[in-house]
């Protein structure tokens, strides 16, 4: 970030690891300069509205989820199911976020394979569905880091 501040995997990280972090305002502050730096190409960020739902504000996030999931002829960014399974995951729709992510599985999004060690998935990995979501990619061996510190 010090050599270019706009440059957006760096960004988008940072504000990833501040959700992971559970200091969610400045998770938020920082998706906020995501969505600047992209507003040309993207006029909502599923990050943003992942964050509102997080942050209580349920009617803002499904307000912004109904016109993403409504999507614009001159937004050039076509959500995944990764992103719509990422903010029914905000708002606590837990069928909806496993609906997703099966059609994650389906369209063969890979940032599906990254489910059991990222933290932002953490309050679904106890569910029944979980375990047969990694089953379904093949990975349901594998050890899931604790990140409760």
């Amino acid at each position: 970030m010090q050599l270019d501040s706009s440059f957006l995997p760096a960004v988008d990280g940072k504000g990833w690891i501040y959700v992971a972090m559970d200091e969610l305002k400045s998770a938020h502050s920082i998706f906020e300069i995501y969505q600047n730096l992209v507003s040309q190409e993207q006029k909502n960020t599923p990050q943003l509205i992942y964050m509102a739902a997080r942050m209580g504000m349920t009617e803002v996030a499904t307000h912004f989820l109904d016109l993403l999931q409504l999507g614009d002829a001159e937004d050039s960014y076509k959500a995944t199911a990764m992103d719509y399974a990422m903010i029914n995951l905000g708002l606590k729709k837990y069928d909806e976020t496993f609906f997703y992510l099966n059609r994650a599985v389906d369209d063969q999004i890979g940032k599906v394979l990254f489910t059991p060690s990222d933290p932002l998935w953490r309050e679904i990995r106890y569910d029944s569905r979980f375990k047969k979501l990694l089953d379904r990619i093949g990975i349901s061996n594998i050890q899931q880091p604790d990140f409760s510190d």
